[in-house]
């Protein structure tokens, strides 16, 4: 069973808009973070200087330039200036551990690397010559401020992303430009975007969904609004949102929740028109209360896709909370000139209601992974229909259901989604074993009654320990110098086998079944009153079993989106005034009980004055 289309071409690439657009609105601004902003006009002139430096240093048609600067207004004066000089640009975070930015750089041909010092500073080469925004600052500021367009062919690359792969070496999937400005042209005249639109930025820049995020208000005339605050900080974004009148915003479903289950917050989000959530299914009873809330005008769009396919390929409007609970949250129809397939083993369509793999066809279907052509060659076949068309073979399943669309289903294979990160588990396994304290190594992901979702990671040791929590933080802590933070495992467990199914494969199934939260290392008996309520808390928050005092919030599975959580319940229930920052110094629960105590002497003491 197909999904059809409309026709609808892009009439211009992406860089061509944002050009005429910046001519049509010079005076207006175009990109703001916190106190700093600046204009088209100004946004133009430097990006036409940037992409002089890198036409003098070679950069031309078809060229692949490392991109690795922090959120700033640099970073979009670096993309446009990429994209006018007809090269793709590689979206690479320089918050990433330097092996993992290393396995980046490494796996893919780049010209050149631009930097900055806050970015990858002194850090080691990568294997290409770099260009730092601010130590060559002014050689750059010195060339012209006028450049002419390089035209470029719907072939052509825009932008390469990096997804996880099997083999320890992140796949790097690339966007061609027919398929991207067709995404883009569909998100403007769907959504009716105008120049008024103003859109936040708080995803990682090496997310696919930044590169929608950064693109989509400057094509229409519309402000791009940076977040500068902490990636966890739910109240700073509620803020930024009301303070600067935010319309748009992108991010995963488990990034937006605080912000939707704040009482206080809730208030301050009244100026978005439009939240597109994707990158993991959306728990509708998260947002339910908020969303049909009567302060609450915001449509939230469902966005499903991939990477390898320009992102996005099909969409669903939310309009029946209710429904989505109990059903959960369809994935939709397809965006104009995309059609999904569902397809069983044998390659042969599936009736309707019944599960196939997920296959995608259309303009958006990309160039595949530029370093790995065997794993293009396996899920990249030629469309057998059109011999010029490919299809994409997500590895996703889902099914049709009439009335709803597209409903996803899970994955077929290794890769999971842990909080809107894709990554394959068979990575992190092998980023585990690469320890020498480690024989072997199983991570699942788990998926609590609350629907909180856990990588969690099961280790043979080499030899036994007998204090297994030191050597586990140890581990966690080597690995997290290694990969992203969304790669290391939550939980981790020593084990003295893996169970087996009967061809004789690991039976993760039976492992994620047994998961275990981390052993209670204090008894209850020795744990103060304000100790027991703040280990009830976080129980009731990490749907975990026996919590005690040396028990570490992060260890036990929370993660960033639920620290807003854990500090309001905290705060209210001991009048207390907790801040992320000193939850962040001490996640467990005995630091959290001195914490409570000494922010309650504080204001104490205060009132006493």
């Amino acid at each position: 069973m197909h999904l059809p289309t409309m026709p609808e071409a892009a009439e211009q690439w992406v860089a061509q808009r944002i050009v005429a657009a910046a001519r049509s609105r010079a005076d207006s601004l175009a990109v703001v973070m916190g106190p700093i902003s600046i204009t088209y006009r100004e946004l133009d002139r430097q990006s036409n200087r940037l992409a002089n430096e890198l036409v003098a240093r070679g950069i031309c048609k078809g060229s692949l330039v490392g991109i690795a600067v922090e959120r700033s207004i640099g970073l979009i004066i670096s993309v446009l200036a990429v994209l006018k000089c007809g090269a793709a640009y590689a979206a690479i975070d320089p918050t990433y551990p330097t092996d993992r930015v290393t396995a980046m750089c490494s796996a893919i041909p780049l010209s050149l690397l631009i930097t900055t010092e806050q970015g990858l500073g002194m850090r080691p080469p990568f294997g290409a010559p770099r260009l730092h925004l601010d130590r060559d600052g002014a050689g750059i500021d010195a060339r012209p401020d006028r450049f002419d367009l390089v035209e470029t062919g719907p072939n052509d690359l825009v932008y390469v992303v990096f997804t996880s792969g099997s083999t320890g070496v992140p796949k790097a999937a690339a966007v061609h430009q027919a398929g991207w400005a067709n995404l883009m042209q569909w998100f403007v005249s769907e959504f009716d975007l105008v120049a008024s639109d103003r859109n936040l930025i708080v995803s990682s820049f090496s997310f696919d969904i930044t590169q929608r995020s950064i693109v989509m208000p400057l094509l229409v005339g519309g402000q791009l609004h940076l977040f500068d605050g902490h990636a966890i900080d739910s109240e700073g974004m509620a803020s930024v949102i009301h303070a600067q009148n935010i319309t748009l915003m992108n991010c995963a479903p488990s990034a937006f929740y605080p912000l939707a289950e704040s009482g206080s917050g809730r208030e301050l989000l009244t100026s978005l028109r439009w939240l597109f959530l994707g990158g993991e299914p959306i728990s509708a009873s998260r947002i339910q209360a908020w969303a049909e809330g009567p302060q609450t005008g915001t449509r939230v769009v469902n966005v499903y896709g991939t990477a390898e396919c320009s992102d996005v390929s099909s969409f669903h409007i939310l309009t029946s909370y209710e429904n989505y609970v109990s059903q959960g949250v369809p994935a939709g129809k397809p965006i104009p000139n995309t059609e999904i397939f569902l397809l069983n083993e044998a390659g042969a369509p599936v009736p309707d209601g019944d599960v196939g793999e997920i296959v995608i066809t259309g303009v958006g279907v990309g160039k595949g992974y530029i370093n790995d052509p065997a794993m293009t060659a396996a899920r990249f076949e030629q469309d057998w229909r059109e011999p010029t068309m490919r299809i994409y073979r997500t590895g996703d399943l889902g099914r049709w259901s009439p009335g709803v669309g597209l409903q996803f289903i899970g994955r077929a294979d290794n890769q999971v989604k842990i909080r809107g990160n894709r990554l394959d588990l068979g990575d992190v396994e092998t980023s585990l074993r690469q320890d020498v304290r480690i024989r072997d190594a199983v991570a699942v992901k788990h998926v609590a009654a609350s629907g909180m979702e856990t990588l969690v990671a099961f280790l043979l040791l080499e030899e036994p320990h007998a204090d297994n929590s030191k050597i586990v933080e140890d581990i966690r802590k080597a690995m997290a110098r290694r990969v992203p933070s969304f790669m290391v495992p939550s939980c981790v467990q020593v084990v003295d086998a893996f169970p087996l199914n009967p061809n004789g494969k690991v039976n993760r199934k039976q492992m994620e079944s047994v998961f275990l939260s981390a052993a209670v290392l204090v008894p209850d008996d020795e744990m103060s009153r304000e100790e027991v309520a703040i280990a009830e808390i976080l129980q009731q928050i990490l749907d975990v079993g026996h919590i005690g005092r040396d028990s570490n919030f992060f260890d036990l599975g929370g993660y960033s989106a639920l620290v807003t959580e854990a500090l309001s319940e905290i705060n209210n229930h001991f009048d207390s005034a907790v801040t992320i920052y000193d939850f962040l110094n001490g996640p467990t629960v005995g630091d959290l009980a001195a914490c409570v105590e000494q922010t309650r002497s504080k204001q104490e003491t205060v009132r006493a004055h």
